[in-house]
């Protein structure tokens, strides 16, 4: 039996490997759908013939024709930059080539959810991995962009207390878009991205002296998605309550602290603390440091910027642990935002001081950084202080270059806190019961971006630049989440499949059969009603579906890896006797698969692969599975001398290698 078989999400290849090697058909790819250009390769490589001779010698339309086909199917998306690969870069590059010749030869369509309609074929196969990785989430070690926060970081939530973060995971390619809200600086988002917002509404009642009154209420706190927010939506903000002694309550320690955070740095050899400051800042750090406790000196008398300097082990220890040195890599950790009330004013009064002003009419305070994420956490200290909002600004573009006395000054953007601490009727944010609420204004929608999101256990929520924020939708992982169920969300990739079938149902050409595979979780207790809701649509468009959990060692794989295969045959033609193979015993052990005799270039020594695996513990990269292999790395003592060895050949850019087996 011949079977044609689309690949979406293809990677390297695995499903029609399975089927090839299976033996029961005769299988033709018509399509692929990957944007990881380096997996693209693999898979060309691996199923389609691609060679470093054949690069070599095929026939190439020009330049731009190959660069406009890479380009329009999204191929390289770069994820940690969050933009498209740059192709036009590589005019001249043996890579680009290559790319374009293993897309060409994996048939590959790009990004699925550029593909307006599937060609038909008999079999598709599939599977599914929401802010930006720009995007601040608060943590118990201060504000961290999605990008950087991992699993076990501690999150404030909703209820305004702290828990960790059990998965993050990649939600794919979407729309996105801009809030623009009182208070915060742009929020970037998905549009179905939840914030927890309190709906404002009047009444007018009638006063005994014939007056009419216009009075503002809320009502009770709902979270809501970004595209169904409206004018009289208010973000809310819970205020942190923790007042927790820390290291010391010398109110001029923690002056110096604050005042560090603005305009400080630590030196690179010995134990110096620099504090730069003008004639005005001068005097009031002066005021605040005791010269007989600091023994502090200082330089640049004749010029507009000074330096005020002392040298101090615990001191310097204390700043590089919990504050950081550079303008870019320093932050407020939980310990600072902790602090009781007074310590806690006097490190926002020297912060104030060193990068602060007051304006004009001496109501509004602003403070100033290139460093977003002192902006944010500064706002959370300003709210737990005085129980008042505050607003923050990206600052209007300025020069990259600047010239202080004489020496170059590279800028960043320029962000900024405002606030007041009297309490006006006219405030349109305001404090309530522990809460802060600002209100909506608009959203601006903007172009497709790779997203992320991640789940908390318990309180399913999280500050995001700000504001309480929902775990995103999704069904790869744990939470309270709504990650299929149709009608409410379109998170994650799995709603193009949903889009991609449902013009095939109107065009008439459905797949007689499809193939999903994913994590075992998919099918756990929490997840089972939105997995039979994803059941019960294939029903709807036409489809009988079959599912088990699969255990790899129960098919002849020496690997414990369990996944959920849900097969969905088209009911005209299901004949009701598929059924699942049963498991086995073939007793292949890794041993038998491992090849002791490899190539250098696949073998990792027993030094490099442990400083490798200690760096990742060391980073928090490690997976629970990889942090057991550490700990056998670690302690094993029966093979000191083999390194560790991939079970997969190696596809770099610039190699092509041609394989698949165990190593």
């Amino acid at each position: 039996m011949k079977l044609t078989m689309i690949e979406l999400f293809s990677g390297i290849g695995a499903q029609i490997r399975g089927f090839k090697n299976s033996g029961l058909f005769d299988t033709e790819v018509i399509a692929t759908s990957e944007i990881d250009k380096d997996a693209i390769v693999s898979y060309a490589a691996i199923h389609c013939g691609l060679t470093p001779e054949l690069i070599e010698s095929y026939d190439y339309p020009p330049v731009d024709e190959m660069v406009e086909y890479l380009e329009s199917r999204n191929i390289g998306y770069v994820f940690e930059k969050n933009k498209a690969y740059d192709w036009q870069k590589k005019r001249n590059s043996a890579d680009l080539k290559k790319y374009y010749l293993a897309s060409v030869l994996s048939k590959n369509m790009g990004d699925i959810s550029k593909i307006e309609e599937l060609p038909y074929a008999d079999f598709v196969t599939y599977s599914f991995p929401c802010i930006t990785e720009d995007s601040y989430i608060l943590t118990k070690e201060g504000y961290k962009q999605m990008k950087d926060v991992k699993v076990g970081d501690i999150v404030l939530t909703k209820s305004n207390t702290w828990h960790p973060i059990a998965k993050k995971f990649d939600n794919g390619v979407h729309e996105t878009c801009y809030l623009d809200a009182m208070g915060f600086e742009n929020i970037h988002c998905t549009l179905n991205h939840k914030f927890y917002v309190r709906e404002k509404y009047r009444t007018y009642p009638t006063y005994e002296n014939g007056e009419r009154g216009n009075v503002r209420h809320f009502k009770e706190p709902v979270f809501k998605e970004a595209k169904d927010l409206t004018k009289n939506d208010y973000f809310g903000i819970p205020v942190i309550q923790e007042k927790i002694p820390f290291y010391t309550d010398d109110l001029d320690f923690w002056y110096m602290i604050g005042y560090y955070v603005g305009d400080g740095y630590l030196s690179v050899g010995g134990y110096d603390v620099r504090l730069c400051c003008n004639d005005a800042k001068l005097k009031k750090l002066i005021s605040h440091l005791d010269i007989d406790k600091y023994h502090y000196t200082i330089s640049d008398k004749d010029l507009s910027c000074h330096k005020l300097r002392f040298s101090n082990k615990e001191i310097h220890n204390f700043i590089s642990t919990y504050i950081g040195s550079g303008c870019h890599d320093k932050h407020i950790p939980s310990e600072i935002l902790f602090l009781p009330n007074p310590q806690l004013k006097a490190f926002l009064d020297g912060y104030i001081d060193s990068d602060g002003s007051v304006c004009q009419d001496d109501r509004y305070i602003r403070i100033s950084s290139v460093n977003k994420q002192l902006i944010y956490s500064t706002s959370l200290i300003i709210n737990k202080l005085y129980h008042c909002p505050t607003s923050i600004y990206k600052g209007s573009e300025r020069k990259r270059e600047h010239k202080i006395d004489g020496r170059i000054i590279n800028q960043g953007d320029l962000y900024e806190v405002k606030f007041k601490t009297e309490k006006c009727k006219q405030d349109k944010a305001f404090y309530e019961d522990g809460y802060i609420w600002h209100p909506f204004n608009k959203l601006i929608p903007d172009k497709k971006e790779h997203v992320y999101n991640i789940e908390v256990e318990e309180d399913h929520s999280y500050i995001l630049q700000g504001c309480i924020s929902k775990n995103c939708t999704d069904i790869s992982i744990a939470g309270q989440i709504q990650g299929i169920e149709r009608g409410k969300t379109r998170s994650g990739l799995l709603y193009e499949v949903e889009r991609l079938l449902a013009k095939a149902k109107e065009t008439d050409t459905l797949p007689k059969f499809l193939l999903l595979e994913n994590v075992k979780n998919l099918v756990s207790q929490r997840f089972k009603p939105q997995f039979n809701e994803w059941c019960d649509y294939l029903s709807e468009i036409g489809y009988n579906t079959y599912w088990q959990v699969v255990n790899a060692k129960d098919c002849g794989i020496p690997q414990n890896r369990e996944r959920v295969f849900a097969v969905s045959i088209r009911k005209d033609v299901d004949t009701g006797k598929f059924k699942f193979p049963q498991a086995f015993d073939t007793g292949i052990r890794l041993f038998h698969v491992l090849d002791f005799d490899v190539n250098e270039k696949y073998i990792l020594t027993s030094d490099a692969a442990g400083k490798a695996l200690n760096e990742m513990a060391d980073n928090g990269t490690l997976s629970e599975e990889e942090e057991m292999w550490n700990e056998l790395y670690e302690t094993r003592n029966d093979f000191p001398n083999y390194g560790i060895i991939c079970n997969q050949p190696i596809y770099t850019s610039n190699d092509v290698s041609v394989g698949g087996q165990y190593r």
